[in-house]
């Protein structure tokens, strides 16, 4: 679906398991370079299931990116090739961002994820999971408690 209007626009796009919303602005400063992105994910059908989005960009960050400890000090993180991907992944209270010497891509969210940057330029936040058993990362059973979010 596709909105038109003279403050902003959207498009909706509707899957089994999400919906994806994009919104830009049109206006002018800081807004109207802005997006706003809205997902709705269920996946409580499923089983062992992780649904990630990835925002893709120009930004030449190398294996660097930054996000928050706790919603003020932002904490640089490394992607290290050597390491399985799950540990890769960081917490992130509310806000991440990729940068380089021209500019800077920030992600800024409601809730708390998991967020990494797999590659150059590559922002990837985990928006649910729902596993059957343990991952031995510390909560010593399965994630299948998962709500509308």
């Amino acid at each position: 679906r596709v909105t038109r209007g003279p403050i902003f626009s959207d498009i909706t796009s509707c899957f089994k398991h999400f919906t994806h919303t994009v919104r830009v602005f049109h206006l002018d400063g800081h807004a109207g370079k802005s997006l706003e992105i809205s997902n709705t994910v269920d996946i409580r059908s499923e089983v062992n299931r992780e649904l990630v989005m990835r925002l893709v960009s120009d930004v030449a960050s190398s294996n660097r990116f930054y996000s928050d400890l706790n919603g003020f000090q932002m904490q640089q993180r490394r992607t290290l090739e050597k390491l399985p991907l799950q540990a890769n992944f960081y917490p992130m209270s509310s806000s991440s961002f990729l940068q380089d010497s021209t500019s800077r891509l920030s992600l800024l969210s409601a809730q708390s994820q998991g967020v990494a940057s797999l590659r150059s330029g590559e922002l990837e936040v985990v928006l649910d999971r729902r596993l059957q058993q343990d991952d031995n990362r510390g909560l010593g059973q399965g994630v299948t408690d998962n709500k509308l979010t």
